[in-house]
């Protein structure tokens, strides 16, 4: 199989209507052309190998039939000599009627002219293929490719086509189909249609349907089309004509009253606008009075055919101004009722709602703004207060309970949650605490826009930051069968929010911190109860010492508990990792990247701590403390002895101390004291270093030499990113002359010779 790579320079228009008629061969005639410009080549393969030239390619053109042999057209064009590159720029018609077009391929073969060898003498370089269904037009890269199609060669091919089309095309036959159906049919054959709507005023069998087309169905359409794209807008054009019911008959509108759907929903079926006006010369007689504010006239009048569309005005029968009303009583009665009474009596009704706690009461009018018996303007407004029985056993009838003092519940009746809800109007934190309970319960908490439980089951205790609005609470049984006689109290607390750098609770909303060298940074957090938690990041570009500690410098408030402090290390891949956990007062060194410091309140049942808590957030520069000494090229020089050098140990973190003698002898490092970790040294003067020995510990110096010594902490330990102490490093000397008669004997090469069968005294 023939593969051949091509890469079209711009699309070719895809909604080709006239190439879709292509598939049906009955239904087209006619003539296509294309002309076929070959620009140039790119990278052709040299074959003059060991010459002092290179190919000379020309292209041949070749225009064949799979299923049809004798009938190839072949085009040549002329040789560019001594060129990989070679420029052509000629042109070839091609020309060839339906239904032959469909099977067409085209051969583009770049041959070398070998004129050495015979004047037909030729060398293939490679070819590619194209078939005629392709050709729409446009600008092609072609990759060359062997003669039998398996492998592609050096070189591409670059073409340029444009379609001529002399044609005709059969118009199909659409009467009796809807318009999308008709479209569709015409888009497929080819064409592009318009429609012509034919107003009928009464509805016929084929309202919607083609009644008629032009051109009719089985003419022949004549079609020409040029250039590199085909566009639809030059596609021949079928109209199509329908009928349409577009008169109708005016309904009856009078009698109803203002605003009643049933004139909306009338007009919008008829596409007309309404246009209202107002009559106010009605009296309060009975037969005047059941007309006020309802329709008394309309035009166009009821049953007149009318056009879609304009507009419709309706008169509107108004009461006199000078005319009023008795106000009734609506109290005691339920709402349904009070509904009615006011479209009797021409009132607009606002319900305003007051719980109760008495279910006989649920949906009665308790009061009305406006007194019985006074006179009022028709259509006035009176604001009723209906009671609504809040049962507190479902989420929509949850009762309202202040906060900050406690709630008795009881749970006399099995499988039964109570439902209470608080108002919120700033921004806290809402605890919930049992005080006393005769079984065991839990609690949910739901905000109150949606009856979905934000924490589920295990709400007592914690603590949770809402905003202003409604937030409802529900209590119920462990066991659902669990009954009692006695109440189960629960403490709402609301602590108002202090905390301004909330909300900060994710690690994802951390609060940004921008930390300078030498400088403290002041934090006031509020951790309000158990597992509430604040965020805060910053970022490292150099390794540099952190120092995070309590400002108060005191013990902690009576009620109020430490807080635990965690140091995470941000991934590349978004995740984190702890460097530290544990109590407050750490220091650490810290490698460049992004880290985020989470502070939580002590793992306690304690509800809630209303009182802030203070940190305080330091960055050192490590170039301090005999900082930067953390490679061989920047060690520390020790040149007199002793010498006392005050040092700190961080994680990660490796000293390097150059040795500078003037004798020889031993430097004896130590800290004169225990330290938490313990300090290694390795002496890395020599090519295989020996192992590392832990402080105190001594070295061989010489005069002729400096000994290059590295001290590091331990790596096996489980505090994480960590600091030391600022701790004190002697540096003693010890000479070996007068010590050590046998020194240097600290290798093999240089072992001392000794007597045996006698005690020696050696330094060591």
């Amino acid at each position: 199989m023939m593969r051949t790579l091509f890469i079209p320079l711009f699309t070719v228009c895809t909604l080709i209507g006239f190439q879709n008629a292509l598939k049906g061969e009955e239904a087209v005639r006619g003539f296509v052309s294309w002309i076929v410009t070959i620009d140039k080549a790119e990278g052709l393969r040299d074959t003059d190998f060991g010459l002092q030239k290179t190919s000379d390619p020309f292209v041949e053109l070749t225009v064949f039939s799979p299923s049809q042999s004798g009938k190839n057209q072949i085009f040549t064009t002329k040789t560019i000599n001594n060129n990989l590159n070679p420029v052509w720029d000629q042109s070839f018609t091609l020309k060839e009627s339906y239904p032959d077009v469909h099977g067409l391929k085209l051969r583009f073969t770049v041959y070398d002219r070998d004129e050495n060898l015979g004047p037909r003498a030729k060398t293939c370089l490679g070819q590619a293929e194209l078939n005629t269904r392709d050709l729409a037009g446009g600008h092609w890269i072609l990759q060359l490719t062997s003669p039998d199609g398996r492998r592609l060669t050096r070189g591409r091919l670059q073409i340029n086509v444009t379609t001529i089309i002399h044609g005709e095309l059969r118009v199909p036959s659409v009467t009796g189909e809807t318009v999308m159906q008709a479209t569709d049919k015409l888009d497929r054959s080819g064409f592009r249609c318009k429609c012509e709507v034919l107003p009928t005023e009464q509805k016929t069998d084929d309202d919607g349907l083609v009644c008629a087309q032009e051109p009719r169905a089985g003419e022949w359409v004549a079609f020409s089309k040029s250039g590199a794209n085909l566009t639809t807008d030059k596609l021949p054009l079928v109209t199509l004509r329908l009928h349409r019911q577009i008169v109708k008959r005016m309904p009856k509108l009078i009698g109803l009253v203002k605003g009643d759907y049933r004139i909306r929903s009338s007009l919008c079926a008829l596409k007309k606008k309404a246009v209202i006006r107002e009559d106010p010369s009605l009296t309060d007689r009975d037969r005047d009075r059941d007309r006020w504010f309802r329709v008394i006239a309309q035009d166009p009048k009821p049953g007149q055919l009318v056009h879609l569309g304009g507009e419709a005005i309706l008169t509107i029968g108004m009461p006199k101004p000078e005319i009023t009303i008795e106000m009734p009583n609506f109290v005691g009665i339920s709402q349904q009722k009070a509904w009615e009474l006011a479209h009797s009596e021409f009132l607009k009704l606002q319900i305003k709602y007051r719980e109760v706690h008495e279910s006989n009461q649920n949906g009665k009018v308790l009061a009305q703004d406006i007194p019985p018996g006074n006179r009022v303007k028709p259509m006035s407004q009176v604001i009723l207060t209906v009671a609504r029985y809040k049962s507190g056993l479902s989420w929509g009838s949850a009762r309202q309970i202040p906060w900050n003092q406690p709630v008795s519940l009881l749970f006399t009746q099995k499988r039964i949650t109570q439902y209470r809800y608080v108002q919120i109007e700033h921004p806290g934190y809402l605890i919930l605490r049992k005080i006393a309970s005769p079984f065991s319960v839990k609690c949910s908490i739901f905000s109150g826009r949606f009856p979905i439980p934000i924490i589920n089951s295990e709400f007592f205790d914690q603590s949770i930051r809402v905003d202003p609005g409604k937030w409802v609470f529900s209590v119920f049984p462990e066991f659902r069968d669990d009954t009692s006689s006695k109440p189960v109290r629960i403490d709402v607390q609301f602590v108002p929010e202090f905390d301004v750098y909330e909300p900060n609770d994710t690690p994802e909303s951390a609060t940004e911190l921008n930390l300078v060298p030498g400088t403290s940074l002041h934090l006031k957090t509020g951790l309000i109860g158990y597992r509430d938690r604040d965020y805060f990041c910053f970022t490292l570009k150099k390794k540099r010492y952190v120092r995070i500690s309590d400002s108060r410098k005191q013990p902690p408030p009576e009620g109020m508990h430490p807080p635990r402090l965690r140091v995470l290390s941000q991934r590349k891949d978004g995740r984190h990792k702890a460097c530290y956990q544990g109590p407050l007062d750490w220091m650490g060194m810290l490698l460049p990247g992004t880290y985020v410091i989470e502070f939580t309140a002590e793992n306690n049942r304690e509800y809630a701590n209303p009182v802030p808590y203070f940190f305080d957030i330091t960055m050192y520069d490590v170039e301090k403390e005999n900082e930067p000494n953390d490679t061989a090229a920047t060690a520390t020089s020790v040149t007199h002895f002793p010498t006392v050098m005050y040092v700190r140990y961080a994680w990660a973190d490796i000293d390097y101390y150059r040795l500078h003698s003037q004798a020889k002898g031993f430097v004896i490092l130590s800290h004169q004291r225990k330290t938490k970790y313990n300090i290694f040294m390795r002496d890395e003067t020599g090519q295989s270093p020996p192992p590392e020995r832990c402080l105190p510990t001594a070295v061989w110096v010489t005069p002729e030499k400096d000994t290059l010594v590295r001290l590091a902490v331990e790596s096996n330990h489980d505090d994480g990113h960590f600091i030391t102490k600022r701790l004190p490093l002697y540096f003693n000397f010890l000479p070996a002359e007068g010590n050590d008669p046998y020194e240097p004997n600290n290798s093999l090469e240089t072992a001392a010779p000794i007597p045996v069968d006698q005690t020696i005294e050696a330094l060591s």
